[in-house]
């Protein structure tokens, strides 16, 4: 096949989670040696974040800029990329007229939606990922008519699509499980880092500068991530309590808290007592800086489709205390300690180990570092590309 001519929804390129999957994958594609031809669907500007990758920069990818030597990145490959802006909202009807209208005559081979929210549409085979199914598996954190959309929405993308990537096994078992008509067009792929992750550690100077620009205590234990409730943080700030480390060791949260969901981040403050804090969003530029300065990264999510803040905070050379809930053991394996979810004294002493025990967390951080190898930006584009080809044909 000759130069895959693809377009990318990309409108949730300045977000966390999918934002992130797609940076990531542009990355790879910048890092494919590949000829592509690709259409991004963007957001309009403002621009909420910076995204930090020469590779991705030099390909010439919307809103990328360069940065320090990425040790990832060879010779970038020759893209021809052409954007375009969308103001259509993400999760809106009106983007089932207005996509596939902006991308017909285009002679496009495929389209890649990275999320089952998507224009179905579209004048071309559909390919698209599913991170996870967390709305049918949790009922209890959604309305009984957001499930039924949600089941409606992933039905209608999983029988649209040619090919369904998901990011991990344990996606792909519910996803089969869920609509068994699906299980012949899924393909794993588990999703790559960014190189500024793999770049080494960051300058001490820097990481102490940082630290305490933000106020944060010379030792904490880190989650990174959305505050939502399937995050099963309460029982981390519960854990984190009666584990008797504040406020030598701090609890720090990282991530976005939603208008609906601020009370939730108000009762984490109020459980995890003296010495919690909450950052709110951290820039992607800073956020080496926040793993490097961590003493352990934590995640006890009752269920996750991939957890990439593990594999970050395995490249970044931090332990990580992680649940068993979804893919995570999938995606750890034996680079972190594993725990059940629920099991609020395990996590309890977990936490004091972790701190307390300086062999055990050399030990983490040494299998943390040799299995986030595993998880390449080369690796991620290539497989990535392999579905195209195959979805084209």
């Amino acid at each position: 096949m000759g130069r895959l001519r693809v377009a990318i929804d990309a409108r949730q390129l300045w977000e966390l989670g999918i934002g992130t999957y797609v940076r990531n994958l542009l990355g790879g594609f910048a890092r494919a040696g590949e000829e592509l031809d690709l259409t991004l669907l963007l957001p309009p500007a403002p621009w909420v974040d910076t995204w930090t990758d020469p590779a991705a920069a030099a390909a010439g990818f919307p809103g990328a800029t360069g940065g320090p030597t990425d040790p990832q990145a060879g010779p970038s490959s020759p893209q021809r990329v052409t954007s375009i802006w969308v103001t259509a909202g993400k999760h809106s009807l009106v983007q089932q007229i207005t996509v596939p209208a902006r991308l017909s005559g285009r002679g496009l081979d495929l389209f890649h939606a990275p999320h089952y929210v998507c224009p179905l549409a579209v004048p071309c085979p559909l390919v698209v990922t599913v991170h996870d199914v967390i709305h049918l598996l949790f009922p209890q954190f959604l309305s009984s008519g957001r499930r039924r959309v949600a089941r409606f929405l992933l039905a209608a993308a999983t029988s649209r699509a040619r090919v369904v990537i998901a990011d991990s096994r344990r996606t792909a078992d519910d996803l089969a499980a869920l609509f068994p008509r699906a299980r012949r067009k899924l393909r794993v792929i588990y999703p790559g880092i960014s190189p500024s992750f793999m770049a080494g550690p960051p300058d001490p100077a820097q990481v102490a500068a940082f630290r305490a620009a933000r106020r944060l205590p010379e030792r904490y234990l880190l989650y990174v991530g959305a505050i939502r409730p399937h995050k099963n943080l309460r029982l981390l700030a519960d854990a984190y309590a009666a584990s008797g480390l504040a406020p030598e060791v701090g609890l720090v949260l990282a991530g976005e808290t939603t208008a609906d969901r601020a009370r939730l981040a108000t009762q984490l403050q109020t459980d995890g007592g003296p010495g919690t804090k909450l950052l709110g969003r951290v820039p992607e530029a800073d956020l080496p800086l926040l793993y490097a300065g961590a003493t352990a990264v934590v995640l006890p999510s009752l269920y996750e489709g991939f957890g990439l803040t593990a594999v970050e905070a395995m490249a970044s050379g931090v332990p990580v205390v992680a649940s068993t809930g979804g893919s995570l053991p999938e995606v750890v394996g034996d680079a972190g300690l594993l725990i059940p979810p629920e099991d609020q004294d395990r996590w309890r002493t977990a936490l004091i180990q972790v701190v307390g025990d300086a062999a055990l967390r050399a030990e983490l951080i040494a299998r943390g570092r040799a299995r986030a190898a595993e998880f390449s930006l080369e690796r991620f584009a290539s497989e990535t590309l392999a579905v195209y080809r195959e979805a084209a044909g």
